[in-house]
C-alpha cells in the first residue's frame, strides 16, 4: 500500500524535509544579519556551486545502481562499486584542476565581492560534494536508510548552524563559503573512506569508459534542469540591482516548498507506474492516481503561494516586501516542473532515457535563450517568463510526442477544477489586510481545496474508479 511504501522510505522523506526546512528556517537570520546585496551575491555563488556539484556528481548514483545493484553476490557488488569509485576519483581530479583555473575569470565577469581563496575552497567543497552522491547511493543500495539520514542530516544541520553563528558574529559571504566548503570536504572524505573500507577501490579502462558513457547523458539531463532552475542568476547578476537580486533569491527559496508535498507520493508512485500500465485497466487506474498526485501538487503550490507572503511580511525586514510579487509566478514554475514529472510516463516507457534527455535539453535551451534575450531588458520578469516557457515547452513535448506510448485518459475536468480554485484563491488573497486575517484566509482556502479534492475522489470511487481492486494493484 501507499502508506507502507512511504513509511518504509521515511528516512529519505525525513532527509528531504530536514534539508528544505533548514533552508527556510535560516532565511530570517540571513536577511537580518546580511545586507540585501550580499544575499543576492551569495545566491549567485550558490548557483555556481550547484552547477559544479552536478557536473562532479557525474550520474554516479545511477551508475552504481545500474552496474553494482544488479550483481548477485555482495563480493560482485563491491567489486563493481570499487571500479566506479576509482573512475570517479580520476575524473574528479582532472576536472577539479580545470575548474580551479577558471575561477579568476568568473569573479571578474560577474564582479563578485568575494575573495578568490574563499571561492576556491568552496568550489573544492562542491567538487568533492558531487562525489558524495556515490557513497550515499552505496548506503541506499545496501539498505542503510538510517545511516543515509544521519549523514545528510549532519550536513544540513552543521551548515545551517555554521551560517547562523558566523552571521551573528559579524562575518559575511567569504566566511559562509569557506565554512560550507570545509564541511563538504570533511563529509565527502568521511563517506568515501567508509565506502572504500567496505568495497575497496579499483581502476580499469573498461570501467572508466563505462562510467563516462553511462554517466555523461545523465549529467546532460541534470544540467538541462539546472538551466531551468538556477541558471537565471547568471544572467540577472549583471542586469538588475543587487537588492532586487536578493528579493528574487528569497522568493525562489520560499517557492521551492511548492512541490515538497508531492515528493513522498513520487517515492511511491514513480517506481510503480510503468508496471501498473501493463495491468488490466491500468490506464484508468493510472489516470486516477495521477489525479490524486495532481491534487497533492496543487495543494502544496497553493499553500506555498498563500503562506510565503505572510512569512516575508512577518519574519523578514520590510526591505524584502518586493519579493512577495515574485512568489506566485515562481510557484507556478516549480509546479509546472513537477507536473512534467507526473505526466511524462510515456517517455519512460521507451527502451532508453534519451527521450527524456532530449525533451529536457530542448526546454533548458529555450529557457537559456530566453534569459539571454529577456533578462537584460526585463530583469526578473523576463527571467521568470523564460523559465515558464521552458517548462511549458517540456510539458507540451512530453504530452504531444509520448502520450501515445501511454494513452492515459487524464481526468482533465477535475484537474481544471483544482487549478481554477487555486488560481482564484491566489488572485483574491488579501495582501493589504493584517497578518491574522491573511492566516485565516489561507487556512480557509486550504480547507476548501482539501474538501474539493475529497469530494472528487469520492465521486470517482462511486463511479467505479479508485476501486479496492485498483488500490490493491498499486500496493
Amino acid at each position: 500500500m501507499m502508506l507502507k511504501s512511504v513509511l518504509h522510505a521515511w528516512p529519505y522523506v525525513a532527509s528531504i524535509a530536514l534539508t528544505k526546512g533548514l533552508a527556510v528556517i535560516t532565511i530570517p537570520v540571513l536577511t537580518a544579519y546580511m545586507a540585501p546585496e550580499d544575499v543576492g551575491y551569495l545566491d549567485v555563488a550558490a548557483s555556481l556551486l550547484e552547477f559544479i556539484g552536478l557536473i562532479f556528481a557525474m550520474g554516479l548514483a545511477d551508475t552504481l545502481f545500474r552496474f553494482s545493484g544488479v550483481q548477485r553476490t555482495q563480493a560482485e557488488r563491491n567489486r563493481e562499486a570499487a571500479v566506479i569509485t576509482g573512475s570517479a576519483l580520476v575524473l574528479a581530479l582532472a576536472f577539479g584542476i580545470l575548474v580551479q583555473l577558471f575561477i579568476p575569470v568568473v569573479i571578474s565577469a560577474w564582479d563578485l565581492p568575494i575573495q578568490e581563496w574563499a571561492l576556491r575552497l568552496s568550489i573544492l567543497g562542491a567538487t568533492l560534494g558531487g562525489l558524495i552522491e556515490l557513497p550515499l547511493a552505496w548506503l541506499r543500495l545496501g539498505n542503510k536508510p538510517k545511516l543515509f539520514l544521519l549523514f545528510t542530516a549532519s550536513r544540513g544541520v552543521l551548515q545551517a548552524l555554521a551560517m547562523v553563528v558566523l552571521l551573528m558574529n559579524g562575518y559575511g559571504i567569504n566566511a559562509i563559503l569557506v565554512a560550507n566548503g570545509t564541511l563538504d570536504v570533511v563529509l565527502a572524505l568521511s563517506l568515501l573512506t567508509l565506502q572504500i573500507s567496505r568495497t575497496g577501490i579499483a581502476f580499469s579502462r573498461q570501467g572508466f569508459q563505462r562510467t563516462i558513457h553511462f554517466g555523461l547523458p545523465l549529467v546532460g539531463g541534470a544540467l538541462a534542469m539546472f538551466a531551468l532552475g538556477s541558471c537565471d542568476r547568471w544572467f540577472l547578476v549583471t542586469a538588475i540591482a543587487p537588492e532586487t537580486l536578493a528579493h528574487y533569491s528569497i522568493a525562489v527559496k520560499l517557492a521551492l516548498a511548492a512541490p515538497l508535498l508531492l515528493q513522498p507520493f513520487g517515492l511511491w508512485w514513480y517506481a510503480k507506474r510503468i508496471a501498473v500500465l501493463e495491468e488490466p485497466q491500468g490506464l484508468s487506474h493510472s489516470a486516477d492516481v495521477v489525479l490524486l498526485g495532481f491534487w497533492v501538487l496543487v495543494v502544496g503550490a497553493l499553500g506555498t503561494a498563500l503562506l510565503a507572503p505572510i512569512f516575508i511580511a512577518w519574519l523578514l525586514p520590510a526591505s524584502y516586501l518586493p519579493a512577495i510579487a515574485f512568489v506566485p509566478w515562481l510557484v507556478l514554475g516549480f509546479a509546472l516542473n513537477e507536473l512534467c514529472s507526473l505526466l511524462n510516463v510515456g517517455s519512460y516507457r521507451a527502451q532508453h532515457g534519451l527521450h527524456v534527455l532530449a525533451v529536457n535539453a530542448v526546454g533548458g535551451s529555450a529557457a537559456v535563450l530566453g534569459y539571454w534575450l529577456l533578462a537584460p531588458s526585463y530583469g526578473v520578469a523576463g527571467a521568470i517568463l523564460a523559465t515558464l516557457i521552458g517548462h511549458g515547452l517540456r510539458l507540451l513535448l512530453f504530452l504531444g510526442l509520448y502520450h501515445r506510448r501511454a494513452p492515459i485518459p487524464y481526468r482533465l475536468p477535475q484537474m481544471a477544477l483544482f487549478t481554477g480554485l487555486a488560481v482564484l484563491a491566489v488572485v483574491a488573497q488579501p495582501l493589504s489586510a493584517g497578518l491574522l486575517w491573511q492566516l485565516v484566509y489561507a487556512a480557509a482556502a486550504g480547507l476548501a481545496m482539501l474538501a474539493a479534492g475529497y469530494a472528487v475522489m469520492l465521486r470517482l470511487k462511486a463511479r467505479g474508479h479508485l476501486s479496492p481492486a485498483g488500490a490493491s494493484s498499486l500496493s
